[in-house]
């Protein structure tokens, strides 16, 4: 069974992997969600059986048929038991007849080609799983590395101010006000948003481009990605997310003022 354990510990470490993107993508200030927990620890306990060694407690028979049912076991609680997913069924039904036929123990005389073409099936479907598993975690970081690794002219640093309002805990004042509009800061402010909110597990702002308008170059457009985790004073999770925003800058006699904020922006797009 060395090929279905090979399969089975794949297929479980890229479950863990998109059970923990969030976490890492709010560098661990927040635990991930408690049905993805649950999921794992039910999927490693046929995982545990599979590899425990089992040799001179029961027959090599009982011993092979019993981590065959756990394998299955592993499948249905992985596609939480598919009655109306035609997918997940298609799944357990391919790989279940695969691992029955390579490995119940029955003594007939399996064709060559046979083993061979269900050992196929196998890798192709919990290799397929996996992947499948790991589309959203390196979507995200892939994204994210080429959007912070683009190169364009940057005209002002608003980045301070922005931050300073989305995380004071004061109100609109003399500090916040020469930047931006009470509209503006109010839009932006989490205080505002999020009363009782006490402080920031994660807060990350990303500058992604700077854009001079084609028609006034006093207006400079400002795309930025943030990464937040709010927290009550008992370090409570209230609420978090990623997302882009977009700020309407207007330069005037060496100063500039934000007159404009466009958030969510339905689309990123890269500039070239």
């Amino acid at each position: 069974m060395k090929l279905l354990k090979i399969l089975l510990v794949i297929h479980f470490l890229s479950c863990n992997i998109l059970a923990f993107c969030f976490p890492i993508l709010y560098s661990f200030s927040i635990l991930p969600r408690k049905e993805s927990i649950y999921h794992l620890i039910f999927l490693i306990l046929p995982l545990i059986y599979i590899f425990f060694p089992l040799n001179g407690k029961l027959s090599s028979k009982k011993i092979i048929c019993s981590k065959i049912l756990a394998s299955i076991i592993y499948l249905f609680i992985y596609f939480n038991i598919p009655i109306n997913n035609f997918w997940g069924i298609l799944c357990i039904v391919c790989i279940t007849t695969s691992i029955l036929y390579l490995y119940f123990p029955i003594k007939i005389n399996k064709n060559i080609y046979l083993k061979y073409f269900f050992r196929l099936i196998l890798c192709i479907f919990f290799i397929g799983i996996s992947i499948f598993n790991l589309i959203i975690p390196s979507t995200i970081f892939i994204t994210q590395f080429r959007e912070a690794n683009q190169s364009y002219i940057s005209y002002i640093n608003i980045m301070p101010i922005i931050k300073y309002a989305i995380t004071t805990k004061n109100e609109y004042d003399e500090k916040i006000s020469p930047y931006m509009s009470e509209k503006i800061f109010k839009d932006l402010n989490q205080k505002v948003h999020y009363p009782k909110l006490d402080h920031f597990g994660t807060i990350k702002l990303t500058e992604l481009h700077q854009k001079q308008d084609e028609n006034d170059s006093r207006i400079i457009y400002v795309d930025i990605r943030y990464i937040k985790s709010l927290e009550d004073k008992h370090n409570n999770h209230i609420s978090g997310g990623q997302g882009y925003q977009q700020f309407t800058v207007l330069i005037k006699n060496n100063d500039w003022y934000i007159i404009n904020l466009v958030e969510p922006l339905t689309s990123y797009q890269f500039w070239k």
